[in-house]
């Protein structure tokens, strides 16, 4: 059992709860002096005149030091929760899902020097008297943090043209998970038995194809066995009653990986008929 004294990502949290409640503080500040700005305003008052004459501190700097908080807390927490599922075994891969990032930026977040003495801890531990926050590195990790979004924007739309390949390609795409029910699939493969895409997912081939399942069971169960691809497999489906047409189809099944962990079983089918 886990010492929650020793727990890093509870730790984390505690500082994001602590910067939440400085932050209440703050806004009130930024509202005093939001309705001071509107009353100086109205008075006829130039913005020269009210940001000069301030004697408390400008609502720029508010806002500074409350988003340099809430990033420097949220970095931890997001570091150590990251730290804390590679630890207990989980892949890079996993972890992104989990977090939706790319697998490059859970790699930095774990391996970031962001220590724990950076955490925001309070107002007074970023500030001297009358002084501006001090930023230090945190214009270096917001750096870092936009090259991550930029290089996640890129890997997103790569995704994107990925799902535009497997939606439009003239064969079937599926993935099947170890108990042989569908997982995922596109329009092509779905029409193999023509009932609507979203109505066959969750279910089992054999419920799906009857009449193909005792033909594409010994592959899939060698792909689930074995961790082998079979390929070419020929499956075909005698004529319907309404048609003298029987069907074709040429199918492949492989193991799907992410790192060492299977993650189930793809199928490709083409339609020779």
């Amino acid at each position: 059992m886990v010492d929650p004294a020793s727990d890093e990502v509870l730790d984390a949290l505690a500082a994001v709860v602590e910067v939440l409640e400085t932050s209440r503080n703050r806004v009130e500040v930024v509202d005093t002096r939001a309705q001071e700005l509107r009353t100086g305003r109205s008075r006829g008052a130039s913005y020269a005149e009210l940001l000069t004459g301030a004697t408390g501190p400008l609502v720029i700097d508010v806002l500074s030091e409350l988003l340099d908080g809430l990033f420097d807390a949220g970095s931890r927490l997001r570091r150590a929760e990251a730290r804390a599922l590679h630890a207990e075994g989980l892949s890079m891969d996993k972890i992104g899902l989990l977090m939706r990032v790319s697998r490059q930026r859970v790699s930095a977040i774990i391996n970031s020097s962001f220590g724990e003495g950076d955490a925001y801890v309070g107002h007074d531990r970023r500030r001297s008297a009358g002084s501006r926050p001090v930023r230090g590195s945190v214009d270096d990790q917001r750096r870092d943090e936009h090259d991550l979004r930029r290089a996640e924007r890129e890997a997103s739309q790569s995704r994107s043209l990925l799902e535009a390949l497997y939606e439009s390609a003239p064969v079937g795409f599926g993935l099947i998970d170890d108990a042989f029910r569908i997982v995922r699939m596109n329009q092509h493969l779905a029409a193999v038995n023509g009932a609507p895409l979203e109505d066959q997912i969750g279910r089992t081939i054999a419920e799906l194809v009857p009449d193909l399942w005792p033909a594409v069971e010994p592959a899939l169960r060698q792909v689930r066995e074995t961790g082998e691809a079979v390929v070419h497999l020929e499956v075909r489906r005698l004529p319907a009653p309404e048609s003298r047409t029987a069907r074709r189809w040429l199918a492949s099944c492989y193991p799907v990986r992410l790192e060492a962990d299977v993650l189930g079983i793809g199928l490709v089918v083409v339609d020779l008929t």
